[in-house]
């Protein structure tokens, strides 16, 4: 995924009272496939199990 992807599905949120943007669920999900080290495929099956 390039950066003009991920930018375009992230999101907006406050943390410590900034506005930051973070990566999308979707394009989150889609990173840590690609990786596929093992605490990737967990936090997958964990975060499909969360539903959305």
């Amino acid at each position: 995924m390039d950066f003009d992807e991920a930018w375009s599905s992230s999101i907006e949120r406050q943390f410590a009272g900034l506005r930051v943007r973070v990566i999308g669920r979707g394009a989150l999900l889609k990173n840590k496939r690609a990786a596929g080290r093992p605490k990737d495929v967990a936090d997958v099956v964990a975060l499909e199990e969360q539903g959305d």
